[in-house]
């Protein structure tokens, strides 16, 4: 029996070597194909690249498509070499077609804030603070782009400064964004509302009270107005206009808000 014991594990101990030589063959097989298919890729967005040439409109999709596979291979110089490369032509033409509008409102936002979690890990701030401030400056230029498209560009400003931990250039940005999406979304929007909830936010963490009661006074007055005076999710904000007041030892007006909680 102890030798059947002994030859049932010895065959369960190859088997188990058998599988996990066969985990990592498949996983090493599979890592070879996905980088076989990046560079393919890369290749056929070269010739593309070639075709459109340096100044046209089209290329801006090639050099992002070159761009995402260096991320996919973990090269992140070339990675934001091309990004560069896709800013400096974004920066250069007008982009005439309704597609590759389309597209380009969508591709840079992911591709900088993919640059702020680089820079929380490697600390090269400036680097992407850079990047952000010149799509803004490109972005601003650029007519044929929605104004939501502004608005998102100054928040990504934002997240870079938060992540820096610099509040009060975030809060600045914040503030610019904000400008911009009332005119994209409209005063009342629930994107607006956000925004001032998140800028509230950030003046209450700093203990700035003063700033936090403005913003969330404007956050009830859109409440107000879109929900009713009476509305249940009045109550959150009244409860944080209750605290500021007390914080800034107004304690009547600050008792009036947590009674109108109620």
């Amino acid at each position: 029996m102890r030798r059947i014991s002994v030859a049932v594990t010895s065959l369960l101990g190859l088997g188990l070597l058998a599988a996990l030589f066969f985990v990592f063959s498949s996983a090493n097989a599979f890592a070879a194909v996905c980088e076989n298919k990046n560079a393919k890729d890369i290749a056929e967005a070269e010739v593309s690249l070639q075709k459109y040439g340096p100044d046209h409109e089209d290329s801006i999709y090639c050099l992002l498509t070159i761009a995402c596979k260096y991320e996919q291979k973990n090269d992140h110089a070339q990675y934001l070499a091309y990004v560069d490369k896709a800013l400096g032509l974004y920066s250069r033409v007008k982009i005439a077609d309704e597609m590759n509008l389309m597209y380009i409102e969508t591709a840079f936002p992911p591709h900088l804030e993919n640059e702020i979690k680089l820079a929380e890990k490697t600390g090269r701030f400036d680097d992407a603070a850079k990047r952000i401030d010149r799509y803004i400056e490109v972005t601003e230029k650029k007519t044929e782009l929605e104004p939501i498209i502004l608005a998102e560009a100054y928040g990504l400003r934002a997240k870079l400064y938060m992540a820096k931990n610099e509040p009060d250039k975030a809060t600045a940005a914040y503030e610019e964004q904000l400008k911009h999406l009332e005119k994209a979304k409209g005063p009342d929007s629930k994107e607006v509302l956000s925004l001032l909830g998140a800028i509230a936010k950030a003046h209450r963490d700093r203990k700035e009270w003063a700033k936090a009661l403005g913003a969330y006074e404007r956050v009830l007055k859109i409440q107000e107005k879109t929900l009713g005076p009476e509305h249940a999710d009045l109550a959150p904000t009244l409860f944080r206009i209750g605290q500021a007041y007390k914080e800034m030892k107004q304690y009547d007006k600050a008792l009036a808000a947590y009674e109108r909680q109620r």
